[in-house]
């Protein structure tokens, strides 16, 4: 983004997890903010479909792959890249 451009969305989203925190919210809160964060900035995870072909995933068997954008199925490993880490999509 450009310097000193309002980010409304970015402020709100700032505001209420804080004072999510501040009102005991457990600390997986700051998960939650750079999640939206990324998505606010334009770089949201692709998580409900396979980052690569769009399939659903299989909740078992997901591993994330950072360099196509999200999670990718079984499938789509070979194609991935390097640094997959293994997560659970339940």
């Amino acid at each position: 983004t450009a310097d000193h451009v309002e980010q409304d969305d970015l402020y709100r989203l700032l505001v209420a997890d804080v004072q999510a925190l501040d009102g005991g919210a457990p600390l997986h809160i700051a998960r939650h903010f750079e999640l939206q964060l990324l998505a606010v900035s334009g770089y949201e995870l692709q998580v409900d479909g396979c980052a690569i072909c769009g399939e659903r995933l299989d909740p078992e068997d997901t591993l994330l792959s950072p360099e196509s954008g999200g999670l990718v199925c079984r499938s789509c490993r070979g194609s991935a890249g390097a640094g997959l880490w293994s997560v659970s999509a339940r």
